[in-house]
């Protein structure tokens, strides 16, 4: 039937548009840091526990991220917002905790931390 698909030209025949191109979001497409960039999507905030700030101690940094980012999106990321030289990056998946309040049970979202290791002399603030 291809109502949607068609026009009339001067003669009054018919003729079929064009397809739309779709434009092409891959790796190519450059990166920007500050608000709404791709950093902000992955890093969701900085753990602040005793353990996080022990280990800052030797460069490391601990960040909550989404579930589903992997070791290179992170370094790319904490590379963009922060602008430091990343060494390693260690993930840790928790599964979130069973809680009851009386009958009702419910559950805790699950979570990913990367562990940050960057070069040393090199500094992230964290507020």
């Amino acid at each position: 039937m291809g109502l949607f698909k068609k026009r009339e030209n001067k003669k009054g025949e018919t003729e079929k548009l064009p397809k739309e191109e779709k434009p092409n979001i891959g790796s190519s497409v450059p990166r920007k840091s500050g608000v709404g960039s791709f950093s902000s999507g992955i890093l969701r905030k900085a753990s602040q526990s005793e353990k996080s700030f022990n280990l800052q101690k030797n460069n490391q940094y601990v960040f909550i991220v989404d579930s589903r980012t992997n070791k290179p999106a992170v370094r790319n990321a904490v590379k963009d917002r922060y602008g430091v030289r990343v060494l390693t990056v260690n993930m840790v998946s928790r599964k979130g905790k069973v809680k009851r309040l009386g009958r009702a049970v419910g559950k805790r979202s699950d979570f990913k931390k990367a562990i940050v290791t960057i070069a040393p002399g090199q500094k992230i603030e964290i507020t």
